[in-house]
């Protein structure tokens, strides 16, 4: 028994100094842990980023553009999907890549200025190593626009998400309007000016101008120097020209079909058988004879005749005269 305590007393100095030891060189461990945990997050590879607001100051619910430049090492790229952080409260949208960096849309979703210590944005360098690009401080000035009773003020939608209809809804009262306004300028031409005759040169009247073209054609038929279609457009023309004078509608400007739906008078729809007859010359392969053509003239010259303003006894005796000597 005086052994054993004799053995114990000189062993238990020993086995305290060991515990201590122990304890100590645990104590120095573990400081030396955390110290070699933050040298190694110091070590993360952090690169500038270049970061501001195209606007000094916004009004709440703007869209405001954010241009953000930096440069990656080659081969590095941005982490998917790209988060800018640091922008809250504000909402990110429509995030692109742009030659100097990224641009994006941020939502002004505050009431009061805002400011933030620095944005960040991941990204993985060649040796697939996580680095973050860091910005300066950023801040930005907020007008919200809000009275002292925000209560009555009716709400306004978001700008840049406005409802808008499709272009075609927002055309339509236009196409219409012009539509509308083109048929009535038709109508307007095609009726209200029916009624004026057309101005003939020197300012002859219409039977005048008639007359003297009829003559020109009967000379050129003795002549026998004028091709049947040419002889019946100018014969058309001369007509339609004499029918629009005398009876006050566009004659000039409207087809055969047209002009024979228009005239009810007998005396005239013997001449709308006249253009009919030149229209086969005109507009077909037909032909027609020098007395074909000179009976067509006799009858428009009869009718120019007998529709003709009544003249005083005199002027219609020289004007008889006339027209027998151009006849020959």
């Amino acid at each position: 028994m005086k052994s054993a305590g004799i053995f114990s007393m000189r062993f238990f100095p020993l086995a305290l100094f060991c515990s201590l030891a122990l304890g100590f060189l645990f104590c120095s461990l573990c400081p030396a842990d955390e110290q070699a945990a933050e040298s190694s997050h110091d070590k993360d590879i952090v690169l500038p980023l270049e970061a501001f607001f195209k606007v000094k100051e916004a009004t709440t619910g703007d869209w405001v553009d954010l241009e953000l430049g930096f440069s990656l090492p080659k081969g590095a790229m941005l982490e998917e999907p790209v988060t800018i952080v640091g922008l809250s409260p504000f909402a990110v949208e429509q995030i692109k890549l742009t030659r100097k960096g990224l641009e994006a849309k941020v939502l002004a979703a505050s009431l009061e200025d805002w400011s933030t210590d620095f944005l960040s944005i991941a990204f993985i360098d060649p040796q697939g190593q996580p680095g973050i690009l860091k910005s300066q401080p950023l801040a930005l000035k907020i007008v919200s626009g809000l009275p002292d009773d925000p209560a009555a003020v009716p709400p306004r939608p978001i700008r840049g998400i406005e409802q808008i209809s499709p272009l075609h809804k927002r055309l339509a009262p236009w196409l219409v309007a012009i539509i509308v306004a083109g048929t009535a300028l038709f109508l307007l031409k095609r009726f209200f000016g029916a009624g004026k005759a057309p101005m003939a040169l020197g300012g002859e009247k219409p039977h005048e101008t008639a007359l003297k073209e009829l003559s020109r054609l009967s000379l050129k038929l003795r002549q026998g120097n004028i091709d049947p279609k040419v002889f019946y457009f100018e014969f058309s023309l001369a007509l339609r020209a004499y029918l629009e004078g005398l009876r006050g509608f566009p004659a000039v400007r409207m087809t055969s079909q047209e002009i024979a739906a228009f005239v009810s008078d007998s005396t005239d729809r013997r001449i709308v058988e006249l253009l009919f007859a030149a229209d086969e010359v005109k507009f077909a392969k037909g032909a027609a004879s020098a007395p074909t053509m000179r009976s067509h003239l006799d009858m428009a010259l009869e009718f120019v005749k007998s529709t003709r303003p009544k003249e005083p006894e005199a002027e219609d005796k020289k004007s008889q005269e006339k027209e027998e000597a151009s006849h020959g």
